[in-house]
């Protein structure tokens, strides 16, 4: 009921198993509203062969998503899976949506379960289920059959940044970057090679080019709340609190509820010293991720600062419960206490 005559327009015309029809009037429609990207992405999947069954359902679980209720969405598509269990899109979409909630195993069985229903992977395929296997552990793996898709399609930006991402992982890091390199050397890369060079040299302390790097990658492509988050976290090492709560803020409004944004938003208003707001941050993403030992320390800090030392070092400890090798919880326990 809230949304404008041409989002209900190009529902209409997905509902009737006619996406490029819908595509034709999103195109027109700003895409910061949540109904068009979800109508935009809905409209994408339908147009591939295997994306047949329920539209409207697809619909509803792309609006959870960018509606920052990944959750939801997975359940939704629980239900899709088993009125449709043929469905290779729905399981490959399942697993996105578990990556979301970072259950990185359950993710990696979606992708494996999508994998069994079709005869043979295409390349893009290979190097969807190579970022499963590496998110799940499976390190090795992943490179493996992260080479197999290049091997495939040699000509792939995108199979080639699956590929680095997973030789950064298995400590060729040297190869990784060569690939990064190749990608970005002209400006004219894909979003996602600058993305995650970036956030290699940030990881190697090299903020400068780290800095440029995810900038590139947000002006190329400004849709990518990992870019923002990512972005955020460089500035806030620089000392650039101000423009890094706002590269957190994008990230958010393209994903609500993101748990990484919002503690790297804490972070900020912490070292801000806007304290009232950092503890009603830090809480409301402990809230949806009770199992985050770096969302703690930040809180105890916060609390430090406010000088409610007894929540400090509840915070402390419950930290350390979680991740009993996390170093900054127990030097920072031990100066404190």
């Amino acid at each position: 009921a809230d949304t404008s005559p041409p989002v209900w327009l190009a529902l209409a015309w997905v509902k009737n198993g006619k996406p490029e029809k819908a595509r034709e009037v999103l195109l027109k429609l700003p895409l910061s509203d949540p109904y068009v990207r979800a109508l935009d992405m809905a409209a994408d999947e339908l147009a591939k062969k295997e994306s047949t069954g329920d539209l409207l359902g697809m619909f509803e679980v792309m609006l959870l998503s960018f509606r920052g209720r990944p959750a939801a969405a997975l359940l939704r598509l629980e239900i899709l899976m088993e009125e449709a269990p043929a469905r290779p899109a729905l399981s490959w979409l399942a697993a996105e949506q578990a990556t979301r909630v970072q259950d990185f195993r359950s993710a990696l069985a979606y992708a494996g379960r999508a994998r069994s229903l079709v005869q043979s992977l295409s390349p893009l395929q290979m190097g969807r289920y190579s970022v499963h296997l590496r998110r799940a552990g499976h390190r090795d793996l992943a490179a493996m059959v992260a080479r197999q898709a290049v091997l495939q399609d040699p000509t792939s930006p995108l199979l080639q940044v699956h590929l680095a991402a997973a030789l950064a992982e298995t400590g060729e890091s040297e190869a990784a970057e060569a690939i990064y390199r190749r990608l970005t050397q002209d400006g004219s890369g894909p979003a996602v090679a600058f993305r995650d060079f970036g956030v290699l040299l940030f990881e190697r302390g090299t903020l400068d080019r780290s800095l440029e790097l995810l900038q590139t990658a947000v002006r190329i492509d400004p849709r990518q709340p990992d870019a923002w988050v990512n972005l955020g976290a460089v500035l806030n090492r620089m000392g650039r609190f101000e423009e890094a709560l706002k590269a957190n803020e994008e990230a958010l409004e393209l994903r609500p509820n993101f748990p990484f944004a919002m503690h790297n938003k804490a972070a900020c208003l912490s070292d801000l010293r806007r304290l009232p707001e950092a503890e009603q941050v830090a809480l409301a993403t402990l809230a949806l991720r009770p199992d985050y030992p770096e969302c703690y320390l930040t809180l105890a800090g916060v609390y430090e600062r406010l000088e409610k030392s007894d929540k400090a070092l509840q915070s402390y400890r419950r930290a350390l419960e979680l991740n009993p090798s996390f170093v900054p919880a127990r030097v920072r326990l031990g100066r404190s206490f």
